[in-house]
């Protein structure tokens, strides 16, 4: 895995940290790259492997869209921000994937969710 596929899966576990932990972006970073470093978390999955996203539905009855284990609210371990932005594009009328755009977040009143907005 070269530098540009390391650091794309980083800000992907970082963007899976602002939701799952309530961390802005900046937090959300140093959180995955610190437990990258301690081997807490191993990039086994390559998300430049887009192959291998799958689709399911969240809890808020969205489509979410990524990798590895499907916790029991339908969200991915290592979401894929990219095929969300393709299909999204490929049909607009099916409404915001997840991972979300912060202009999504913004736009359905979700900034509450992260840490440090009120």
């Amino acid at each position: 895995m070269n530098q540009e596929e390391r650091e794309f899966n980083i800000d992907c576990l970082a963007f899976a940290r602002m939701f799952t932990d309530s961390l802005d972006y900046e937090d959300a970073r140093k959180l995955a790259i610190q437990e990258l470093k301690e081997g807490k978390v191993d990039l086994k999955v390559d998300l430049t492997d887009h192959s291998k996203c799958i689709a399911s539905t969240g809890i808020h009855g969205l489509t979410t869209f990524g990798q590895g284990e499907l916790d029991p609210n339908g969200f991915w371990e290592f979401p894929c921000y990219e095929c969300a932005r393709r299909y999204e594009a490929k049909y607009p009328d099916s409404g915001p994937c997840w991972p979300h755009t912060k202009e999504q977040v913004d736009k359905m009143g979700l900034r509450s969710l992260i840490k440090g907005d009120t």
